[in-house]
């Protein structure tokens, strides 16, 4: 459990972001939850952890 990624990390389509029991983390753009709450990135680019509101959130920014 428990990110997988760092943030400034490359990722690609599919790969697992964050696992988690709940929603601890919310899902941001071009970032999908599964059945489970794990989120998934829908895109190729970047992943950046960010807050907002108090909430964490973690997106991934597509690279060109």
């Amino acid at each position: 459990m428990g990110a997988k990624v760092a943030s400034g990390e490359k990722v690609s389509k599919g790969n697992v972001l964050v696992r988690q029991h709940g929603t601890r983390v919310t899902a941001g753009k071009n970032v999908k939850v599964g059945r489970d709450y794990t989120l998934y990135s829908m895109a190729d680019g970047v992943a950046k952890f960010s807050k907002k509101l108090g909430r964490k959130i973690v997106s991934v920014s597509p690279s060109a």
